[in-house]
């Protein structure tokens, strides 16, 4: 449990997939290094990775490991799994491969074996002919992708319908957006399996084609064509995908579902099928942005590479548009390593940006969710609301931040008053490398934002006007430089432990406020109008995407924060807050806005 120093002359003086494509997957693209020795699973990372696949083709008694149901409505990609599986391929037994191989590419007799010869010369379809062949019984062929379909797993309608979707994904992305087009489509058109079983899912993959290289192909299950029009954005999600191989494999895992998640809006702008899958920032706004779930089967991580799309969302709205974002891909194939490059050093390599100024303009914009299309995004789940002052709370075990990862603490703007200022001061652990932090003012907008000077030992203090028209949403996030690339284990990652304390004063002098130990906070139900919308701090209940998920308590990741009891206490009311502390010098709060 932290507590604020009693250390006279310290600041407060007297008183926080991978598509692991290893292997020389990528030896054809001359910017990828080669691959590291891959680690073992684990007994348990094995049995978990088989889990995985039985929760996703409905095996009975299989459910997610952190008893966190996906939306039955929403289809799934399975590219991360299928690629975890081919980087241990040869640690699970025969059996267990040909039941794989069975689920995932009936087609074949071994899932990562080179696939057969095709058919005799005089069985194929007049061209145009993938490179793969025909190897299923029916066919749609169009200009760019040819799919094939197994008898009873779509009808040839549908099949017509899903080479269409992909031709206008194609059109969108490629001609339109700028999109490296796919290795390969400019020679052959790309194979696209859709086949019996399983529910609403697919998956992108690669395979060696002679004279070419490694070139992408799509596998979609009959599942996913009984679930309304979901297809339409599957198919721009898979071919993203596929386009997505084509910048090599420098960037983390979790950014290959969030980008492809997000470019749906691109494609189909009315569908909004992507909040199905940002509803999970709000639900687990604590995991970090660049965790996934590994050899775990763990939901939560699953899901959260998807939400993490609200990350592009920030970066298209708020700092450079679309092509910000396909800047971030085009950088990557100039960066050595596999799915290591990690977001904090992608944005400082792109137009001069600093991702340590970005950083906190997203957790603000997060904190009242101010986006175009604001009622699909869901608030994210508090830590705390605030009704009175002062207050003071700390982390608490299993939803302490984890690196990159956030904490949203909201107090409602009845507290505020003319004249009134709100101040804070934190205490966050020093094992993290760095401790972003921010007090944000507005509801459906950013009024005003203070970042928080956080020292090298984990304190800061600031300030920030209250004068009771919006709500003060304090967000604190960690980062841990250890907990990056495709090795770290998030099913067991560190959370971080902080504490605050917050007073309302008629002052903006810190030595004032906190001499005094502040005002009761003065203001009343009728302290101003909203002026900006709703509520950002999730109680306004039109999320659209999902359900709020701010009056439930989010479940800790499978595993937990990492360090025992870390954080496994909090405190209401005035906790150290005291008359008579003595402040001394402290590092100027940073405003935006």
């Amino acid at each position: 449990m932290l507590r604020f120093p009693d250390v006279p002359g310290h600041r407060f003086s007297a008183g926080v997939l991978p598509p692991l494509l290893l292997g020389g997957l990528f030896a054809a693209a001359p910017a990828v290094a080669a691959s590291p020795v891959v680690p073992p699973l684990s007994d348990a990372g094995r049995a978990e990775l088989l889990q995985a696949v039985d929760a996703h083709f409905g095996v009975e008694g299989v459910g997610p490991a952190d008893d966190v149901p996906l939306h039955e409505h929403e289809g799934t990609c399975l590219t991360g799994v299928v690629e975890s599986l081919r980087q241990h391929w040869t640690e699970f037994t025969a059996e267990e491969r040909a039941e794989l191989t069975q689920r995932l590419a009936p087609w074949k007799s071994d899932l990562f074996a080179p696939r057969a010869a095709p058919p005799a010369e005089g069985d194929l379809p007049a061209p145009p002919v993938t490179c793969f062949g025909h190897y299923l019984e029916n066919w749609e062929d169009g200009e760019h992708f040819s799919v094939q379909y197994e008898t009873g797993a779509i009808t040839e309608s549908e099949a017509e319908d899903f080479l269409e979707w992909l031709e206008f994904s194609y059109d969108r992305q490629i001609d339109e957006l700028g999109w490296r087009e796919p290795d390969g489509v400019s020679t052959y058109p790309m194979l696209v399996m859709v086949v019996e079983g399983g529910g609403a899912s697919a998956y992108t993959t690669v395979e060696s084609c002679s004279g070419i290289g490694y070139i992408p192909y799509i596998v979609a299950y009959e599942g996913s064509f009984d679930a309304g029009d979901w297809a339409m954005t599957m198919a721009a999600h898979e071919f993203n995908h596929a386009s997505q191989y084509a910048y090599g494999g420098a960037h983390e895992f979790w950014y290959w579902e969030a980008t492809a998640t997000w470019i749906e809006e691109y494609i189909y702008p009315d569908m909004n099928d992507w909040a199905q899958n940002t509803w999970y920032y709000g639900r687990y706004p604590y995991i970090g942005m660049n965790a996934w779930a590994g050899s775990s089967s763990s939901s939560s991580l699953f899901a959260h590479t998807y939400a993490m799309a609200v990350w592009n969302f920030f970066l298209d709205e708020h700092v450079g548009g679309h092509d910000f974002v396909r800047d971030l891909w085009n950088n990557a194939r100039f960066e050595s390593g596999s799915y290591s490059y990690w977001m904090p050093d992608v944005i400082d390599d792109v137009r001069g940006e600093q991702f340590y100024d970005r950083y906190p303009e997203f957790l603000g914009v997060m904190a009242v969710r101010e986006f175009s299309e604001r009622s699909w995004f869901t608030a994210a789940d508090r830590e705390t609301e605030v009704d009175s002052l002062p207050a003071s709370d700390e982390s608490r075990t299993g939803t302490a931040p984890q690196s990159l990862g956030a904490n949203y603490i909201t107090v409602e703007k009845a507290l505020g008053a003319d004249g009134q200022h709100l101040h804070v001061r934190f205490n966050g652990e020093d094992g993290a490398d760095v401790w972003t932090a921010v007090l944000v003012a507005g509801n459906a907008t950013v009024a005003d934002l203070v970042e928080l000077d956080v020292d090298s030992d984990g304190f800061a203090l600031a300030s920030i006007p209250f004068d009771g028209t919006f709500d003060i949403h304090f967000v604190v996030s960690p980062t841990d430089d250890r907990a990056q690339g495709p090795y770290y284990e998030w099913s067991r990652a560190d959370g971080f432990e902080y504490a605050w304390e917050m007073v309302i004063a008629d002052t903006d002098d810190p030595d004032v406020a906190w001499s005094t130990g502040g005002d009761d906070g003065g203001g009343d139900d009728a302290a101003g109008d909203d002026g900006g919308g709703d509520d950002g701090g999730g109680e306004d209940g039109e999320d659209g995407g999902g359900d709020d998920g701010s009056a439930d308590t989010a479940e800790p990741v499978e595993g937990g924060s990492s360090g025992g009891d870390k954080g496994g206490c909090s405190a209401t009311g005035t906790g150290a807050i005291a008359t008579g502390w003595l402040l001394g010098l402290v590092g100027l709060a940073r405003r935006r806005r």
